[in-house]
């Protein structure tokens, strides 16, 4: 079989590509920002301001690695590409089970800001059924 290459189309625009960003750091922040606060207390502005430096890093990476290797297949193709196959085998999974993980803090998160509306859900094993349900 002969592997068939795709290119990728460069047609976002700006607002879009601002879109999926936003998007994506979103969600951690507002299902995290509740704890993060708590725990954080007056010194918040400079919690986000280092989480968000962090984010800003990966994310110049993957601009750097997007724009030499433009390929479709994101970190695992990176990875693989750069430390071999075991390695991208590797990161695939552990992408797949972030991606898994997302979603379940997600879920939980949901069901413990319900919670303030009925304050039931918060307690186990109510808060992980629903949990679940959500994710369903």
């Amino acid at each position: 079989m002969t592997e068939r290459i795709t290119w990728l189309k460069r047609d976002l625009s700006t607002l879009e590509l601002l879109a999926l960003g936003y998007s994506d750091v979103s969600s951690t922040y507002y299902f995290t920002l509740g704890i993060v606060a708590l725990n954080s207390g007056p010194l918040l502005p400079i919690t986000m301001l280092l989480g968000s430096l962090s984010l800003w890093l990966v994310g110049l990476a993957y601009v750097e690695f997007g724009s030499s290797i433009p390929r479709t297949g994101g970190a695992y193709y990176y990875i693989r590409r750069e430390l071999g196959n075991t390695w991208g085998f590797i990161a695939g999974w552990l992408l797949s089970f972030d991606q898994i993980l997302m979603i379940a803090y997600g879920a939980l998160g949901t069901i413990n800001y319900l919670s303030v509306i009925i304050p039931p859900a918060s307690r186990w094993p109510i808060n992980s059924i629903l949990s679940i349900l959500v994710i369903i």
